[in-house]
């Protein structure tokens, strides 16, 4: 849960000014559109899609961004880029 709001929050550029208790994420959903209310970094509100990502053992990894056609590619560590 705090993993994708925390993505969410910094995909608008807003990062903590945008109080994670004023927008929902699915716990249940690991790629979902979360509808962000309006805040000083979007007025208007902001539709972000966040994607959980793998991050290891133990670990909880999410990524989010506002648009169309992105995609999210991950490399292990030591892997060349």
């Amino acid at each position: 849960l705090w993993t994708r709001k925390e993505a969410c929050m910094k995909a608008t550029g807003a990062g903590f000014a945008l109080a994670p208790a004023l927008f929902r994420v699915d716990l249940d959903a690991p790629a979902q559109r979360v509808l962000l209310p309006p805040h000083d970094f979007a007025p208007a509100g902001l539709a972000v899609d966040v994607l959980d990502v793998a991050a290891g053992d133990g670990y909880a990894g999410a990524v989010a961004a506002a648009g169309d056609g992105w995609r999210v590619a991950t490399a292990e560590a030591g892997d060349a880029a």
